[in-house]
């Protein structure tokens, strides 16, 4: 009897391992996924967004230089008609949402389950004891699976003017303040011209090549938006994005001096939002989908792809069509403008298969074909396999069934295609997770002892708390690097609009905000 019941818990056991998610010893359940990593040289991620003549570009460098106060130079196919800071975060979470499928591990739980069931059929043929043992089994099984229903809940679930003192080849169509950026828009009859204003204005010189280019741009009737940025610190940063609305025939972006100012080779990625499907020359489709808001801000597509960023609500559209183009962009081999075509929509999303994934999914092909083997064999020869049989022959013939498995794991990872130089990182999910509740008491507190004060100073000590707090000292499982104050996927923000209260919010995986803390009632504050 007890060798009946110890044989029972080990199928249940084996059963219910099939299911069984990745687990950590904190009692904390998660997903485990992996994703493209980013190109580790200087990138330009930009939205295009092109609808009934209108052209809006989101536009963000990742810049490294020196120098603490940088100027930047964009060419613009027409004086914008709205310039506006938008909040950094918006193309890393798109970024992150709408990268490509990364197959890094097969799912063979169907397989183990398969097989699972053929042991308990095996057992159920043989009669006898084991037949009894099969019973209890799938007892068990039913009672331990109506209680792990019950009792674990779903957690998934400006005016123009002439240049003073200056010569009539400038004009400056608009002088405005953006975010961190001291903007002007301009036009110039020459590149001579341009290139004096830039000087006197502490920019660098044109080079021979910008000069022609921007006598080409001249020529087009385009204008340039220049802006100043001063940063605390030298190297690598990353200014916020800028926001560009204007009235063109036809959408393009503009990549000429960028090109002929780079040194290096740039990595481009393009999220291109129209009525169909974008392409570019020398960039590559990694996503075409439409999207629809059911409600709220999730914006949702066919291939199960959802995007809550609050700031899509200006960008997308029902029935919208997000194209993703990316590539590598080589200074010398290409100097052109990108001149998006269009085209009729079709669904895409591109899979990248690493050696790992490929030789995961042959294991599993070859489970499934042993399987099946395995089955027809028992069929076939069940005499062998009943109580009487004979045990010598059941081997052989078991043995025998494996070979065609074999030839299909073997033929399946030598078909299968596998995307080489493709560097992946895994990352756990959480599904749920107390890495901001201790924050939160700690700003409650702070709040009821009126400790944080109001706008300005409660700003500053949140900032100070977030970074104090032990449990936020940890890399941003979906970005990477440490958390940061930015609306992307694991990171936070703090909303400054509800007047001299302040709401902190962090991003899920979906890039939708979830509010974390909110400053219910302002004290005078009690410290300096």
């Amino acid at each position: 009897m007890m060798r009946h019941i110890a044989a029972c818990v080990l199928l249940i056991c084996a059963l219910f391992g099939a299911f069984a998610l990745p687990a950590r010893a904190d009692g904390k359940f998660f997903q485990t996924i992996a994703v493209q990593e980013e190109p580790r040289i200087p990138s330009q991620r930009a939205v295009v967004r092109y609808k009934d003549g209108k052209l809006t570009l989101v536009i963000q460098s990742t810049v490294n230089s020196a120098s603490k106060d940088l100027g930047w130079v964009i060419p613009l196919p027409a004086v914008p008609e709205k310039m506006e800071k938008v909040e950094p975060g918006l193309r890393e979470s798109m970024a992150f949402v709408l990268g490509p499928k990364v197959v890094d591990d097969a799912n063979m739980g169907g397989a183990f389950i398969f097989i699972v069931l053929l042991i308990i059929a095996t057992c159920w043929a043989l009669g006898g004891p084991l037949r009894r043992v099969v019973g209890l089994t799938l007892f068990g099984t039913l009672i331990f699976a109506i209680a792990l229903a019950i009792s674990i809940p779903n957690n998934l679930a400006a005016a123009q003017a002439s240049i003073a003192g200056g010569s009539n080849d400038i004009t400056i169509a608009t002088e405005v303040r953006i975010g961190s950026y001291d903007a002007k828009v301009l036009t110039a009859r020459t590149p001579e011209a341009l290139d004096a204003w830039l000087a006197q204005n502490g920019f660098a010189s044109l080079s021979v090549a910008e000069k022609q280019a921007v006598r080409e741009y001249i020529d087009s009737g385009w204008c340039f938006f220049t802006a100043h940025l001063a940063r605390s610190n030298n190297g690598s940063g990353v200014p916020h994005p800028i926001r560009f609305e204007m009235t063109t025939p036809k959408p393009v972006y503009p990549m000429k001096l960028t090109t002929l100012s780079a040194s290096e080779p740039i990595y481009l990625d393009l999220f291109i939002i129209g009525e169909q499907t974008a392409s570019a020359p020398g960039l590559s489709e990694v996503l075409c989908q439409t999207f629809k808001n059911e409600q709220g801000y999730d914006w949702t597509a066919q291939d199960k792809i959802e995007i809550g960023h609050p700031a899509l609500e200006g960008l997308f559209w029902q029935g919208c069509t997000v194209t993703r183009l990316s590539g590598q962009w080589t200074p010398g081999a290409k100097t052109d403008d990108i001149s998006l075509a269009w085209k009729p929509f079709t669904p895409y999303h591109q899979i990248l298969r690493t050696k790992r994934g490929a030789i995961s999914l042959a294991v599993s092909l070859a489970i499934w074909a042993a399987v099946a083997s395995l089955s027809i064999l028992m069929v076939l020869r069940r005499r062998d396999f009943g109580p009487q049989g004979h045990r010598a022959r059941a081997a052989a013939g078991i043995m025998v069934a494996l070979v065609p498995a074999v030839c299909v794991g073997c033929i399946a990872y030598a078909t299968i295609p596998v995307a080489e130089g493709v560097a992946v990182k895994r990352i756990r999910i959480p599904y749920q997770t107390t890495r901001w509740s201790s924050l939160m008491i700690t700003l409650d507190e702070m709040n009821e002892r009126g400790e944080l004060g109001l706008y300005e100073p409660a700003l500053q000590r949140i900032r100070a708390a977030i970074k104090a707090e032990p449990k936020l000292q940890i890399d941003n499982v979906f970005l990477g690097g440490p958390i940061r104050e930015e609306c992307s996927p694991g990171n936070y923000y703090i909303d400054k609009s509800a007047g001299d209260r302040l709401a902190l919010y962090t991003y899920d995986m979906w890039a939708r905000p979830r509010l974390v803390w909110c400053q219910t009632t302002v004290k005078k504050t009690s410290t300096p």
